[in-house]
């Protein structure tokens, strides 16, 4: 159960990298933890939580964040990790695929592959390989 035992986990890969990216930005303006914090409306304890990804963000955190930073939301996401293991962020939809059978574990590595891309432009054409190769076998 979630959050049942008192054990302190490792902060998942995608919360530490928007920290890093907050703090980067934070330094890079010349901000003081305390100024954001104040700006934010949080005590500099938990903005140290956010900049080491164990505290995670709301949407409306991360939308301030963006106003005080100048910054748009998706500067928190460039480079962001991406992961094939099961449980990351973007990957957690494809485990209702995993069942005893051949298939079903092929449609994982499918999906985990293809999350992995991060070219948009690349997953763009293995998407349209993918719906050309089906009508063909549908017809």
């Amino acid at each position: 159960m979630i959050g049942s035992d008192n054990v302190e986990k490792a902060p998942n890969p995608l919360d530490t990298h928007l920290g890093m990216r907050i703090k980067a930005r934070r330094q890079s303006l010349n901000l003081s933890a305390a100024g954001l914090a104040h700006a934010l409306a949080v005590g500099e304890d938990v903005l140290a939580l956010m900049e080491r990804g164990i505290q995670r963000l709301s949407a409306s955190q991360l939308h301030r964040l963006a106003q005080v930073l100048d910054v748009p939301i998706s500067y928190f996401f460039e480079s962001a990790p991406r992961e094939h293991s099961p449980g990351f962020p973007g990957t957690a939809f494809a485990e209702a695929f995993v069942t005893a059978d051949d298939e079903s574990a092929e449609t994982l590595d499918l999906v985990r592959a293809f999350l992995a891309i991060d070219d948009a432009a690349a997953r763009k054409r293995v998407t349209e390989l993918a719906l050309t190769l089906a009508a063909k076998s549908q017809a």
